[in-house]
């Protein structure tokens, strides 16, 4: 009989749980890495003097951690496939860095073209 209700209600539950915490672009579940994963693709002048730096350094922690985690826009951190070295996304990782949220995790989305780092 326990066994029966753990069947009925408990995996189901469980399995939707994971559902929603999962992120998706699209059709796509992204992947999740830690913040101090990331690598910078910018030299920190560069980032500092981009537009979007003054913008997200207003931000408060929670709006930045939900700009990288959950963007409105959909305008996810992107990196080059199989690395963690980025293509899209240098402020804000940067600017959690900075923070100290390097063990926060985002989702993250991959790209198969070249990299446009400065080093």
């Amino acid at each position: 009989m326990k066994t029966k209700i753990l069947k009925v209600l408990v995996f189901p539950i469980l399995a939707l749980s994971i559902l929603f915490c999962l992120s998706f672009k699209g059709n796509t579940i992204l992947k999740t890495a830690k913040v101090k994963d990331f690598i910078l693709c910018h030299k920190e002048a560069t980032i500092l003097a981009s537009s979007s730096y003054t913008t997200l350094n207003k931000l408060t922690d929670d709006q930045l951690k939900k700009a990288c985690s959950s963007p409105a826009d959909g305008n996810y951190v992107t990196v080059k496939v199989s690395t963690y070295n980025l293509r899209d996304g240098n402020t804000r990782i940067y600017l959690l860095k900075k923070r100290g949220f390097g063990d926060f995790s985002i989702p993250y989305d991959e790209v198969d073209t070249g990299s446009v780092c400065d080093f």
